[in-house]
């Protein structure tokens, strides 16, 4: 079913499933998770009909690493690095999209986030983030959370001076106690690889669910795409969100998972956001 449209020998609409990884789908978080979500999660993956794509921040290594680590269900898609790039994944085989790859490489003329560090430089507050963390459409600072409207805006300014166009996608590791910036073509973003996703599989926004919670999962979550906000998420993403979905008048879209019942977490908010925005595909029950 990889890269050819959903076709529905059923009757029943298909279902394409985006799921962020950390703290989404993978409950690496400090809040509980309920023991057999993941594992029905991963049988819904294998119904007929249903299609899954990773969108993370993670690179293709340390997505493969926690595929592995945490028994994920294979996706059909991974949208890695924030967005700026984009595998049809076949079994060990991971096919990058060209086309994306070429329309970022137009935005960008070629140049490599990792050398964009030389001709950004320091910024305020912000360090460089390690080179496996970066890619040829990603440059990365971690950033002192008090220091995130400085070091955009110096960001922003020398990347103006240099004629690239560029988004900025900031969010925090929680962990860390850190922020993250990602400088990335103006293209690339987890929403533009969630585009090529549907492009390619022929799925529409009414057939598409998206499940994040963190800052760079922002712009879709309030795009109208029907989207999960998962319970674990942090009470000031949870502003966010909730606010920019009212000014885009999106919040009817938008699923959040702790304003309903226990608040569930991890792939238990994907989960109960499913049966929100899909009650015709019944999720699986567990073993308890």
């Amino acid at each position: 079913m990889h890269g050819a449209p959903l076709a529905e020998s059923t009757g029943q609409r298909p279902l394409l499933l985006v799921c962020d990884l950390d703290r989404t789908l993978i409950p690496n978080g400090p809040q509980p998770e309920d023991p057999d979500a993941l594992g029905r999660l991963r049988d819904l993956a294998c119904a007929p009909g249903v299609h899954l794509a990773f969108a993370t921040g993670r690179d293709a290594a340390r997505v493969r690493r926690a595929m592995s680590e945490w028994n994920l269900p294979a996706p059909g898609y991974v949208i890695a690095d924030v967005g700026a790039t984009v595998y049809r994944v076949d079994g060990d085989d991971w096919h990058a999209d060209a086309a994306w790859t070429e329309t970022l490489s137009q935005e960008w003329r070629d140049e490599n986030g990792l050398d964009l560090l030389t001709y950004i430089g320091d910024l305020p507050g912000a360090r460089p983030q390690e080179a496996n963390r970066m890619s040829r459409f990603k440059c990365s600072y971690y950033v002192d959370i008090d220091h995130e409207e400085d070091a955009q805006l110096a960001a922003r300014h020398r990347l103006i001076s240099l004629g690239l166009s560029s988004r900025l996608i900031w969010s925090v590791d929680v962990e860390r106690d850190t922020g993250l910036l990602d400088i990335l073509p103006a293209s690339a973003s987890k929403l533009g690889g969630l585009r090529v996703v549907q492009r390619n599989l022929g799925v529409s926004d009414d057939d598409t669910v998206f499940a994040g919670d963190s800052g760079n999962d922002l712009e879709v979550l309030t795009s109208g795409v029907p989207s999960i906000l998962v319970g674990n998420a942090e009470p000031q993403v949870v502003a966010r969100a909730r606010r920019l979905a009212r000014q885009k008048r999106t919040l009817r879209s938008l699923y959040i998972a702790s304003e309903h019942g226990d608040g569930a977490n991890y792939a238990a908010g994907v989960l109960a956001g499913l049966t929100h925005h899909r009650p015709d595909r019944p999720v699986p029950r567990g073993t308890s």
